[in-house]
């Protein structure tokens, strides 16, 4: 209650709490709000209503209880706030939409707008839907998108990128500067009546410009010139085929990807994408709702289409990706990955909105439910939730891995330029002569100064607790390996720390994997990390043994021959005409001028002096071309040369058995001997073939893995156990899908009274 009122006696305004009775008044209202909030439901039966939605609402147990992200949050509630939780799953697949006279009757909204439940787990907060139903406080934002499958475009001009505008002229400047210089050598040589041939200047530039080519062919007459001439010519013809050989391969396979719409409007109004989405998603409620012009437009072209299952979606999106749009939720996205390709979001968000849960309207302690809600997101708890149910399934695709050939319209300009000397040669042919790449333990758990001092990492969390709680930690070093197994009748624990806090001879455990026969001994903590048991092997590399033949694109190998061959051809008609008149040269077969051809592709410069003087502008395309297949070829060698792929054995611990001659090994006293005692397939089976092995140390476990030669081994251990050890003998990799995850906790001595306040610390 907030306000002023006149005080007669201080004549002025005064706060009305001041006043003693509008101040008693104030104190009972906050009494009242204050017992909606920790409002204690003493095990009242408390309705949830859904239907089954995979990560994050699933039910078990013959539909008695719930689990996944929303099923843990109502489950965490229910403990925290006294109430016993009653799932109900509904024979419906969607939330539903609302009705002309804005009352709901399908779907889940339908049945909390009727009050036959008390509240629906998972819901996007829209205005409309208040007519039905009162939100909670919110768990995360969700964001409605367009995603593709990106198209990889190449620069066809790369060529005349590689260098400025400004060096090319360089280039061409010097090329006719150092030319002139050859010429006029030339000239001072004769005027001095040294016996040479009279060379043209034409005759300079055309064996110059070879040399730029990296065509380090002279002919003789041309030899003898100044020599500082000479090296000045050779080295900045070096530099210069250097520095494009650098750049070439960056140039050659840089790729970019233009996104072909940038938000919903423009992909309908300036493309022909279409939008598929899943049925009985948000996406197909907005495509009913929405009246925009963009949705309207799209609905009487068919652009809008509803899939049945994630599959069919995700089947016609990467089959198809000039297309085809996929609109879905940032959420679904999250934890369903990418099923068949990469996908990506495009354009902006279509819509932004919380998710939350729906509350029956009129609830007397619905702010009881949203302060607890406030205390998991304060202590973390929703944030692991989310860590665990919302964790990205995304993966790397092989193709996206490999390097990819060099494909025919990356070279195009490349073609061009020699299409158009060939043309240029032809034309002067018909018109005259033709011119041419301890043990994990005590990383977690480590005792120090005769055993009165703990470190490491849960060691150090206990430190903190203590420090906060205002407790004095008493450490007790036990002389065991492990935590213990439950006996075949379930209810005791044989060996290891579980039995010691099973007999309550101890308060706490530091460290423990949270499995669920465990809870007959200890109760758990808030949980510290998810850990994954997984296979770890040594892998082995493959090299492509046939990398030369897909350097290339098989079009790139087809126009290399076919322009071989009509190069060759014309060198061949050339010498031919020239012999018809009379000119004094030896007759040469094709074969003869293929041979050489084709030397000069493989960067042998040699050329018999028979065959000299024929067409220059045939010549300097036979140069060019060959100078530019050499240096693209040069160029990616080394990738596809050093390239190596991994082609995992198996994926899974039952493609292992089943389809392998690995050995399994374990580390004695960890998960992993416990886990081996399992007697169902595939651990019965390996255990049967004698295929499960226990290391008493690290370096005898890593030794079989790292340098075993007469059989293979895979190890098995924990994701933590890896880190914490690291590959000592060599470089492991773990390989399929892991085992089994779990949270690592610390364990809390059953019926420990002040238990919440350590998770609480």
């Amino acid at each position: 209650m907030n306000g002023v009122i006149w005080s007669k006696t201080q004549k002025t305004f005064v706060p009305i709490s001041s006043v003693p009775t509008y101040a008693m008044m104030q104190q009972e209202r906050f009494r009242q709000s204050r017992a909606l909030e920790i409002h204690n439901f003493q095990l009242q039966n408390f309705t949830l209503t859904s239907f089954q939605e995979p990560h994050f609402l699933h039910f078990y147990n013959n539909n008695t209880k719930v689990t996944g992200l929303c099923g843990e949050i109502w489950n965490l509630l229910s403990e925290s706030l006294n109430f016993t939780l009653q799932p109900v799953k509904a024979n419906v697949n969607g939330l539903g939409i609302s009705e002309k006279d804005r009352s709901f009757k399908n779907g889940l909204l339908g049945i909390i707008f009727r009050n036959e439940t008390m509240a629906i787990p998972k819901l996007e907060t829209f205005i409309s839907r208040l007519v039905a139903t009162e939100f909670s406080v919110p768990f995360w934002i969700n964001r409605l998108q367009l995603y593709i499958h990106p198209k990889v475009i190449y620069d066809d001009e790369w060529m005349l990128k590689i260098f400025c505008w400004k060096i090319w002229c360089t280039i061409l400047i010097m090329c006719v500067l150092l030319s002139l210089c050859t010429f006029l050598i030339q000239n001072i040589f004769i005027q001095n009546e040294n016996k040479r041939k009279n060379v043209s200047f034409s005759e300079h530039i055309f064996y110059n410009f070879g040399n730029f080519c990296n065509q380090s062919y002279i002919p003789e007459y041309l030899n003898g010139k100044s020599r500082i001439l000479e090296v000045s010519l050779g080295l900045f013809c070096s530099m210069i085929c250097t520095s494009f050989s650098a750049v070439l391969f960056m140039f050659l396979s840089k790729s970019g990807f233009v996104p072909p719409f940038d938000k919903f409007e423009s992909m309908v109004y300036n493309t022909k994408f279409s939008v598929v989405t899943l049925k009985d998603s948000i996406g197909e409620i907005l495509f009913k709702v929405l009246t925009t012009d963009s949705i309207v437009r799209a609905k009487k072209s068919n652009r809008l289409i509803v899939e049945s299952t994630l599959q069919e979606m995700h089947e016609k999106i990467c089959s198809l990706p000039d297309k085809y749009a996929m609109f879905q939720n940032e959420e679904t996205h999250k934890v369903n990955g990418e099923i068949k390709c990469h996908l990506i979001n495009i354009g902006e968000e279509f819509i932004r909105t919380w998710v939350t849960s729906g509350i029956v309207r009129n609830f007397k302690y619905k702010r009881t439910i949203d302060v607890g809600i406030l205390k998991l997101i304060e202590v973390g708890l929703l944030s692991a939730l989310k860590d665990r149910w919302m964790e990205n399934k995304f993966k790397q695709y092989e193709d996206d891995q490999k390097p990819k050939p060099i494909e025919l319209h990356q070279v195009s300009l490349i073609i061009v330029m020699m299409c158009c000397g060939a043309i240029i040669a032809l034309v002067i042919f018909i018109i005259e002569k033709i011119v041419f790449a301890y043990k994990q333990e005590q990383y977690l758990v480590h005792f120090y100064d005769n055993n009165m001092k703990i470190t490491g990492f849960c060691g150090e969390i206990w430190n903190l607790l203590s420090e906060s709680l205002n407790f004095t930690l008493q450490l007790v070093k036990a002389n065991l390996d492990d935590q213990g197994v439950p006996q075949k009748d379930a209810l005791s624990f044989k060996n290891g720390l579980l039995p010691i806090i099973f007999r309550n001879e101890t308060i706490a455990i530091a460290k423990l994997q949270s499995f669920s026969p465990e809870l007959i001994a200890t109760e758990f903590s808030i949980p510290f990390w998810t850990n994954r048991i997984q296979l770890y092997i040594h892998r082995e590399t493959i090299y492509d043994n046939i990398w030369m033949v897909k350097i290339f694109s098989w079009k790139i190998w087809c126009v290399i021959l076919s322009m071989c061959l009509l190069l060759s051809l014309c060198t061949f008609l050339t010498q031919s005409i020239l012999i018809q008149n009379k000119d004094k040269r030896k007759n040469i077969s094709l074969s003869e001028h293929l041979f050489y051809n084709f030397g000069n592709l493989c960067n042998q410069g040699y050329i018999p002096q028979y065959l000299d003087g024929k067409s220059r502008i045939l010549e300097v395309s036979l140069g060019l071309f060959c100078s530019i297949i050499y240096m693209s070829f040069g160029a990616v060698l080394f990738i596809h040369l050093s390239k190596s792929i991994f082609v995992p054995p198996f994926d899974s611990f039952t493609t292992l058995v089943t389809n392998t001659k690995y050995n399994i090994i374990g580390l004695k006293d960890t998960i992993a001997e416990a886990i081996f005692k399992i007697n169902e397939d595939p651990f019965l089976q390996a255990k049967q073939m004698e295929r499960l092995i226990l290391a008493s140390t690290f370096e005898d476990m890593h030794k079989k893995a790292c340098f075993s030669k007469k059989e293979k081994y895979v190890i098995f251990q924990t994701e933590a156990m890896h880190k914490a050890v690291g590959n000592r003998m060599c470089h492991l990799t773990n390989v399929g899908e892991p085992y089994v995850k779990t949270w690592i906790t610390s364990g809390i001595v059953k019926n420990f009274k002040y238990k919440r306040s350590i998770d609480l610390g």
